[in-house]
């Protein structure tokens, strides 16, 4: 054998040993057990990063365990381009004999998305994408979904927060485990990645929309890290050793954090949450941040929030005014009664979301909602009027202030009288609500207990029942 030849096939069986031991060690470290007849998920798109990890994890899983992947058309680029990508993805699945679950997104709905939350095409196709991989994980009982993000892309991560200004939290990067996802590419470079495909004999799909400098990735990947590569060698194993510092950093402050929760009486639910606004202002700033982080992901998980937001927050001094009040990436805060309220923004004159934090009695308004508050006795008296046309005077038993006078969430649901809870949307399926009505009907949000429930589905102004949950001794009732 020439000694050419046999030099690039002892190349290429260490970068195939490098890449597959690699990758069962780091799914090891993260608590994966080789024993176990587990379910595995990998989320492939056809470039080279996920196609690699497919092939890998084709390699090192044994027989014990069962591997299937799902593809996400997002309908953003040229028809032939997104097809192929995912009919690339399904025909190497058959090749391999790995069941592949393909999912395509409605063209236009990335931009509807990103038109809704206020974010970029990159951010809204990756809400949907992840939302994908949740329904996924579910429809299959998976027990991991494995993402094949790799160093390279942890660098990009981390040079692009730290050019937004980013803290200790996001200049850790991508973690390389989370709930049920899984990343054993994270610490595999790019280059090893096209390496180990060219060693494999595996083609690979490529994104062109990879080298539209327009979006930060990739100008940080096509001009920064260039010069980077040139003027500093050495600098990518230093900061992708900075993230992993940082990251561990981070868990001790986020462990102080969870155990400052209690001292200021954090309480969330229903999309919502709040604490006293006292106690937190005597907690360390470091503390502080991850409380509202915390809160942000309990009420907006997945929103990209900018830092200024979370830094009025941090800063509200206990004596600031009740009412003083904040929103940003589709979250509201408020002050009200020493306590800081955090909750869903649905502005205050829109058709389809309302909310209102009330305290007391009084004279209150939420989208195209009037509502006067009286207390009589052990009751709340909520006298309602709409835009559309209609009133009542509702008794609402022990309601306590301060709660949420708001729209309905797709998520919401109610106790029953049976103790169990039932879905909002059931129930105004019940009443036979239809179309644009539904997003009128009100709903009541405890906000002074720990699960901050909902007390109420107010239908009875816009002539359907009314849905109330009562006292201890009458834990729900329908009117």
């Amino acid at each position: 054998m020439p000694w050419i030849q046999f030099y690039f096939m002892e190349e290429n069986n260490k970068i195939l040993s490098d890449v597959e031991d690699g990758l069962r060690s780091r799914l090891e470290s993260f608590g994966l057990d080789f024993s176990l007849p587990l379910k595995i998920g990998a989320a492939v798109s056809g470039g080279a990063d996920s196609i690699a990890m497919l092939t890998v994890l084709s390699h090192v899983l044994p027989k014990n365990m069962e591997l299937r992947v799902v593809t996400v058309n997002h309908n953003i680029r040229p028809a032939e381009q997104t097809e192929g990508d995912a009919g690339f993805v399904q025909s190497y699945c058959e090749k391999l004999g790995v069941d592949c679950f393909r999912v395509d997104i409605p063209r236009g709905k990335v931009d509807e998305t990103a038109s809704v939350f206020g974010c970029g095409m990159e951010d809204a196709a990756r809400r949907l994408r992840y939302g994908v991989f949740g329904d996924f994980k579910k429809k299959f009982a998976l027990d991991y979904v494995c993402l094949a993000h790799n160093m390279d892309d942890q660098i990009e991560t981390v040079l692009m927060r730290f050019l937004s200004g980013g803290d200790s939290v996001s200049l850790s990067g991508i973690p390389p485990a989370r709930d049920f996802f899984l990343r054993p590419m994270i610490g595999i470079s790019r280059c090893d990645i096209e390496k180990y495909l060219s060693a494999r004999g595996v083609d690979f799909r490529t994104d062109m929309t990879n080298f539209d400098t327009s979006m930060l990735r990739n100008k940080i990947r096509h001009k920064i890290i260039p010069v980077l590569d040139s003027e500093f060698p050495g600098w990518r194993g230093s900061v992708y050793s900075l993230s992993n510092k940082l990251r561990e950093d981070s868990f001790v402050v986020e462990d102080v954090a969870g155990s400052s929760l209690e001292k200021i009486l954090f309480k969330s639910g229903g999309g919502a949450c709040s604490f006293d606004s006292e106690e937190f202002s005597l907690l360390e700033m470091a503390i502080r941040r991850r409380v509202v982080y915390r809160a942000l992901n309990l009420v907006g998980p997945g929103a990209r929030v900018p830092y200024r937001f979370v830094d009025s927050i941090c800063r509200v001094a206990p004596g600031e005014m009740d009412g003083w009040r904040d929103n940003a990436a589709g979250i509201s805060v408020e002050k009200k009664c020493g306590r800081i309220f955090l909750s869903k923004y649905h502005g205050q004159a829109t058709e389809s979301g309302f909310s209102v934090i009330i305290d007391g009695p009084g004279v209150w308004s939420a989208g195209p909602w009037g509502i006067s508050v009286f207390i009589s006795g052990d009751n709340v008296l909520l006298s309602l009027s709409c835009d559309s046309g209609g009133g009542t005077v509702i008794s609402m038993p022990n309601l306590c202030f301060p709660f949420m006078f708001r729209s309905r969430q797709i998520d919401d649901s109610i106790l029953t009288s049976d103790g169990r809870f039932r879905a909002v949307s059931k129930i105004l399926d019940d009443w036979k609500c239809r179309g644009d009505t539904k997003n009128l009907v009100p709903v009541v949000q405890e906000l002074s207990t720990v699960d901050q429930r909902l007390s109420a589905v107010l239908g009875s102004p816009l002539g359907f029942k009314d849905w109330i949950v009562g006292n201890p001794s009458h834990p729900g009732f329908e009117n």
